[in-house]
Formats: structure tokens, sequence, C-alpha cells
């Protein structure tokens, strides 16, 4: 028996989609350089999640994960296997093998919090969309907020690694040595993913007004990354093209006539069915 499959199971059960995702409307506040490029080309930037101001959120996560291995019954594979996952893990917080990158968007299009931190301070755009089926190998999903719930979500994948262990143990026994470590290597990666994937989508509760969604793009860390600087800081930002349809513009509280003007007339130029407002914020 193939082991193969049942790690390809364990993986594709909790790291992949919300399928939620196909029938909501949402919102990413920007500035004007963000929004232009976004409804021109259908890039988005994804912020590496390191450098993005939810990471100390990523790094709680995943050591959430190290916390909950360490609890399991010493005599369980698992258990066996902590000193090296936690290893793992580490080394993936401080030089990832693969880098998370992150694009975030909001279920509320006007909220004074997201003009403040993501749209340049109310001068900015909250660009509406939906999001088509086809995602590929990126991963969405609604941000977890409520601490027992991520407690939650963490017992759920360390007693699913658990059990994974459990199916192919019997396998195990019978492999060379050789084999053997190719099957632990394969464990580690898939347990990893795992920790991974869902800590990016972990976040404080004291943020929970922002109904925030997010895309986590993986690249490899040898892929080229590109910089720009974001609150006089310099950051790592990966390019990705997304499957979206534009529907909504609001202009937020600070946008002048100008700009109001000069961006209708680029919605127009790209012959996009976008309906644009103002912000209903009093944000001066």
């Amino acid at each position: 028996m193939d082991t193969a499959p049942e790690i390809e199971k364990f993986t594709e059960i909790f790291c992949n989609h919300d399928d939620q995702f196909q029938n909501i409307q949402f919102y990413h506040y920007c500035d004007f350089i963000a929004g232009k490029n976004i409804i021109s080309n259908k890039n988005v930037w994804a912020t590496y999640i390191k450098h993005s101001n939810d990471s100390r959120e990523f790094i709680h996560g995943m050591q959430l994960f190290i916390e909950s291995i360490k609890k399991q019954p010493d005599d369980s594979f698992i258990r066996h296997l902590y000193d090296n996952l936690k290893v793992y893990i580490e080394e993936q917080i401080e030089t990832p093998a693969v880098i998370p990158y992150i694009f975030c968007f909001s279920e509320a299009g006007d909220l004074l919090s997201q003009w403040r931190g993501y749209a340049n301070n109310g001068n900015g755009l909250s660009v509406g969309f939906t999001l088509n089926q086809t995602m590929g190998t990126h991963v969405v999903r609604k941000v977890i907020y409520n601490q027992e719930e991520q407690n939650k979500k963490v017992e759920e994948i360390v007693s699913g690694f658990q059990n994974l262990i459990d199916k192919i143990s019997p396998i195990a026994e019978k492999l060379s040595k050789e084999k053997k470590e190719e099957l632990k290597q394969d464990l580690f990666s898939a347990c990893l993913q795992a920790m991974i994937v869902n800590s990016c989508f972990f976040k404080d509760e004291n943020f929970s007004e922002e109904k925030e969604w997010r895309i986590v793009f993986f690249d490899k860390r040898e892929s080229p990354s590109s910089y720009r600087v974001s609150g006089g800081n310099l950051i790592t930002y990966t390019e990705q093209s997304i499957d979206v349809n534009f529907n909504k513009l609001i202009y937020g509280p600070k946008v002048s006539s100008i700009s109001k003007q000069s961006f209708k007339k680029l919605i127009s130029n790209l012959k996009l069915s976008i309906t644009d407002k103002d912000s209903k914020i009093p944000f001066q």
C-alpha cells in the first residue's frame, strides 16, 4: 500500500480553501498606486507575512502548534517527533524554506480603522470585487480571531496528523531504513505545511471588526522578490495575478476631487462596470 494518498488526503483537508468565498462581496483597502495596479492588471501585491502588520499572529500560531505537540502522550509517535518538528518550525519562523505571502481583504468596505491603516490614512481606495472559483494552489480563507477557535483548529490538525501516523504505521514497519527516512520527511513536510497555512489565518480578536479574509501565496526562498516602501519600511512582496470581478469602488474620506475624476477616467478607459461612491466616514 502506498502512503502518498493518505498524506495527500491530510494535506487536502487541512490546507484547502473555504468554499464560501465564491458568494461574498469583498473589499481591498489600498493607496492609489496599488489600486491602479489591481484594476488595470488584476495583479495584487501580496506581502511577506513576517513584514506585515500581523507578523506576531503568524508566529503565535506556529507556537500554538509547538505547545500542542509537546502535550501529546510520551508514547505517541508525534510526541517522539516533537524535537525535530520543533526545530523545523523554529527554522520556518526564522529562515523559512517556503515563504508565505498574504493578500488581505475585508467583507466591510467602509471602516475607519481600515482607512487609517491600509489606505494612506484615508486618502486611498476600497476596491470592491468578488472572487471567481478558479484560485489554483492559492489558499483562500476567512481569518480566525477567536482564541478558542484557533486552539480548536490547532487540536484538529494535530489530532489529524496523529491519525495519519496511526494509519500508515503498519506500512512503515515493513519499509527499509532508507524508505522510512523518506516517509519521515514526507510526514514532516505535510505537518509543517498544515501548520504554516493555518497560522497565516490567525489574528488577535481585537481586530475582529475588520471581517478579514486572506489569500495566501507560497514562494520558495530562492524565488525572486520585489520590494516597496510602506510606512517608512522596506517591505518584501510578490506580485500575483488573481481571477476577480471588480464591481464596486469607495473613495476614502480624504480623497480629493481631482483624484476622483482621474480614477473615474481610468475606470472608463478600462471599460470596467464599477459602481463608485464616497466614504461615509467623517474623517479629517
